[in-house]
């Protein structure tokens, strides 16, 4: 903002570089024009010393204009008009031609400039200072001209010899081909860089060629230069297929990649390749292309690629990739799996599927709020949600599919959710134990270790996991244990019916349903104060790594089995004490009573069966790491 005059203040864009000159002249000739002053800054402007000392008139006017252009001028181009001019007194005109000076020229004329700095180096410096300026100054000429895509600049300065395609021209060890790929999208002016850092090379070959004897062997020239020249990495250990990859330069990558293949499994200093660059920064159709020119990423780089696919949710990319080298994941299909899972997106809901339906219909009077809503980003959002819960589903799918047809090992297929179960089938000490010499049971290693020692240590976190999942699963089964034998032990004592004052006996004592009762309850009393205990044993145990493999399944198989006896039991004690008080000997009451009864019999069943039935199978009927079946006794 500048002062005008006449109480007026002008706002004004600053002027702080090559990039805002043009438009900055623009509106500076626009504010002259329409204040009549554009005559201070023209060709035909009359310097201070053509005007006499008294005409205070011109010396005000040109003072303004040169306030105005002053003023509109960032700190560091202020620095460059000011601090050059010997002149104190110099006017709006020359300030106008200061500036056309700096930011006004074209190649030749950069060309003569750089020739008159030359000129002035040789004269200031001695030979080898010369040199290193000389290669300083070109190499920022060759980093502006590589920014403005000038390739008639560009083969100059390489033509002076002081700089090549292979110098670092940048604080961040960047050749002019990583900042041309960096920055650059104009396939033929990367083109023409990159057959630059061949030709340099052929000439001199061919130049040291001839000067060699005839019956020397011919010399293959440019293609050592050329992979010399795309091998060029910078600080952070990035290539030049780094750098597409990172920006998302797809035109680039196709260019390298034609001339030097390998430079897709090459890594940097973070151990990235350029296809795990261009996923992280989620340049798609980068990534995408890169892919599908690797056919010989190991499995475990496939896998971690395949990995950070699924966490950013491209579904889509990820089954492609999978359907074509899905045998290259099955040996790390866990993490994959576990991937999936982690990131698996919703379903849509029942209103979402309903606003897409509406969204996409096209009703005749309601056409435009329709269309509109159609557009709306609150439907491309729900049709996008839509696509990844597709896409996802079809990728779990394919890959549950393949687990299912090809034989793959116990790991993949058998996957423990608690820590008792894992360390249950965690017993290969044992099984090398029982074939191995006796004395190399007490060898120990390098660090003094025996092989016990060593199991411990590595089965440590097992050991602690397994032994927090006992205790928290005892203690609420002890709880209803608990609950259990006290409903029953007083059912016991106050029978349905009460009893005969006389002689003490239960009123229904001769009824069948009052013996059901009867054994029912006695069922559930005692088997509830069996569950009771064995749940107690398991708070009170030692949790040692023996104790993992049978006794603690033991007592919690025991604990779970009678548990469940005992909730059945209670149940078809109350029922027959439902019938015995309210029913009558009324037969049709009996079938809902039963049916009532059976629901808590059968949920019960079926939440806890599958736990019941992977503690025997883990303890009892397992194999071996090695195939052989446990001879160890059922109890």
């Amino acid at each position: 903002m500048v002062w005008g005059g006449g109480g007026d203040w002008i706002d004004l864009m600053k002027l702080s570089g090559p990039d805002t000159y043009f438009v900055w002249q623009m509106q500076m000739r626009c504010l002259l024009q329409s204040h009549d002053m554009l005559g201070f800054i023209s060709s035909h402007a009359l310097g201070k010393e053509k005007v006499g000392d008294d005409d205070m008139m011109w010396i005000r006017s040109d003072a303004l204009v040169k306030g105005w252009i002053l003023g509109s001028l960032s700190q560091q181009t202020l620095e460059k008009v000011v601090k050059p001019t010997p002149n104190k007194d110099f006017t709006a005109k020359d300030v106008w031609d200061k500036l056309q000076t700096i930011y006004e020229y074209d190649d030749q004329e950069i060309i003569r400039r750089e020739e008159n700095t030359e000129n002035r180096i040789e004269q200031e410096s001695t030979e080898e200072n010369k040199q290193k300026k000389k290669k300083e100054h070109d190499a920022g000429i060759l980093y502006d001209a590589t920014l403005r895509q000038n390739i008639f600049l560009v083969e100059y300065i390489l033509s002076r010899k002081y700089v090549t395609l292979r110098d670092k021209i940048t604080i961040n060890g960047n050749t002019a081909l990583h900042v041309a790929v960096g920055t650059c999208n104009n396939k033929k002016f990367l083109k023409h860089m990159l057959d630059l850092a061949i030709h340099d090379k052929q000439k001199s070959l061919n130049t040291k060629n001839s000067e060699e004897s005839n019956t020397a062997p011919p010399v293959a020239v440019g293609t050592k230069d050329k992979q010399q020249s795309l091998d060029m990495r910078n600080s952070e250990g990035s290539n030049l297929l780094h750098v597409a990859a990172i920006v998302g330069n797809k035109e680039a990558a196709e260019l390298l990649l034609n001339e030097k293949k390998d430079l897709l499994f090459e890594t940097d200093n973070e151990r990235q390749t350029p296809v795990a660059r261009a996923l992280s920064n989620m340049h798609k159709d980068t990534y995408l292309y890169l892919m599908t020119q690797g056919d010989e990423f190991d499995d475990i780089g496939g896998c971690d690629l395949l990995v950070n696919i699924i966490s950013s949710k491209d579904y889509d990319s990820a089954f492609s990739l999978v359907s074509k080298r899905i045998d290259s994941f099955l040996s790390h299909i866990d993490s994959v799996l576990m991937a999936i899972a982690q990131n698996f997106p919703s379903k849509l809901n029942y209103w979402e599927r309903n606003s897409i339906r509406c969204g996409s219909r096209d009703f005749t009077f309601l056409n435009y709020n329709f269309e509109s809503l159609h557009k709306s980003k609150f439907i491309e959002a729900l049709e996008e949600k839509e696509k990844n819960y597709k896409y996802a589903k079809k990728l779990l799918s394919f890959i549950c599919s393949t687990i299912k047809d090809k034989r793959l090992p116990r790991s993949v297929h058998h996957y423990y959710n608690n820590a008792l179960l894992e360390a249950t089938r965690q017993n290969a000490y044992e099984e090398v134990e029982s074939f191995v010499c006796p004395l190399n049971i007490i060898q120990k290693n390098w660090f003094g270790e025996t092989p016990q020692m060593v199991f411990t240590k590595q089965h440590k976190d097992l050991v602690i996991d397994g032994e927090k999942w006992m205790k928290e699963t005892a203690q609420s089964y002890t709880i209803t244990a608990a609950l259990i034998t006290t409903i029953v032990f007083a059912a016991a004592i106050t029978v349905p019916g009460g009893n005969k004052q006389e002689i003490g006996i239960p009123v229904f004592a001769k009824k069948t349903a009052f013996t059901i009762f009867a054994a029912s309850d006695t069922i559930s009393l005692f088997t509830s104060v069996t569950s009771l205990l064995m749940f107690l044993s398991i708070l009170t145990a030692r949790f040692s790594e023996q104790d993992f493999l049978f006794r603690l399944p033991r007592k919690l198989i025991i604990g779970l089995t009678t548990l469940f006896i005992s909730t059945t039991a209670m149940l078809v004690a109350f029922g027959a004490t439902l019938f015995l008080v309210f029913c009558d000997n009324n037969q049709d009451i009996l079938i809902p009573i039963v049916a009532l009864t059976c629901l808590p019999i059968a949920c019960f069943a079926a939440l806890q069966f599958p736990l019941i039935k992977d503690l025997v199978s883990s303890t009892y009927f397992r194999r071996n790491v090695f195939g052989k079946k446990s001879d160890d006794p059922f109890y």
